[in-house]
């Protein structure tokens, strides 16, 4: 079976030649290896289903669906920064209850997961006051913020 009609583009990395890519931005720890990314967003999903090839249409049209529900669906604030803390901003004005996410950026490979498990987790709380927010800590302007003010221990962080 082939996946057609979903937005879903293939491609592959050597990782002998890529290894930045393969260690850094994916987080690749064997092979073969099989992950949907969608960068826009930040999620990342693994294939764990051993070798068989033929599983991987099903997983990748099953995968695709919950996204695309969970872009819909799910309400994550990806920029929040100094001022959304203090009087007046977004945080600070909110009656809502925050789960707020310190992030060394969307790039690195755990922090894609954490990316798809926080659309996940914003979904799940739909209608309830709740909102779920990512400080990028990765920006040179929220480094002191993250790192001094809020005790975010600094990178690099292993999964």
């Amino acid at each position: 079976k082939k996946v057609r009609g979903l937005p879903i583009e293939v491609g592959a990395v050597n990782c002998a030649r890529q290894r930045k890519i393969c260690s850094e931005y994916v987080g690749i720890k064997s092979y073969p290896t099989v992950k949907l990314l969608n960068r826009a967003f930040g999620t990342v999903q693994d294939f764990n289903k051993g070798a068989d090839m033929d599983q991987i249409p099903d997983w990748a049209e099953r995968i695709s669906k919950e996204w695309r529900w969970l872009f819909r669906n799910s309400k994550v604030h990806w920029d929040l920064d100094r001022a959304s803390f203090e009087p007046g901003g977004l945080v600070a004005t909110s009656t809502a209850f925050w789960l707020v996410s310190f992030l060394d950026g969307r790039e690195c490979a755990s922090c894609k997961a954490t990316c798809t498990n926080l659309l996940r987790l914003s979904a799940s709380l739909r209608g309830l006051p709740v909102e779920v927010g990512v400080v990028d800590c990765s920006l040179p302007a929220m480094r002191s913020f993250c790192y001094e003010e809020h005790g975010v221990a600094e990178p690099p962080h292993r999964p």
